[in-house]
């Protein structure tokens, strides 16, 4: 156990939640990530650091996980927040921006159905 607390404070996890009956999760560049036995692997190795977020992705049916820009698009499909500010919150906004697309139905410009903002407009552009 103090091989992998001392390996989650080497990747830069913030905090490290445990829970009865529950996943044992790190708090790893601000995703809280269940540490199953693969995300333990890639903790321990510094070249599989990389791979957790796509782990975290992948485990949100089976673990509950999510990363923060999938609770991101979840809160646009329940009209909580525009998809404008949801981007410019995203990790990485382009990024954000296609995978939007793409989970989108077809047809449509953009998640609530109207056209894409300018770019330049979004950041303060003409």
């Amino acid at each position: 156990m103090q091989e992998l607390f001392k390996a989650a404070v080497e990747r830069g996890a913030s905090d490290i939640h445990i829970k009865a009956g529950d996943f044992i999760c790190a708090r790893i560049h601000g995703d809280l990530q269940p540490l199953t036995a693969t995300i333990r692997d890639c903790i321990k190795d510094p070249d599989r650091i990389d791979d957790i977020s796509d782990l975290i992705a992948e485990g949100r049916d089976h673990y509950g996980s999510q990363t923060f820009d999938q609770h991101l698009m979840d809160l646009v499909h329940t009209d909580v927040i525009e998809f404008e500010l949801a981007m410019a919150a995203a990790n990485n906004p382009a990024d954000f921006d296609l995978k939007m697309r793409m989970f989108n139905e077809p047809g449509a410009t953009n998640p609530q159905g109207k056209p894409p903002a300018d770019m330049t407009q979004m950041y303060g552009g003409e």
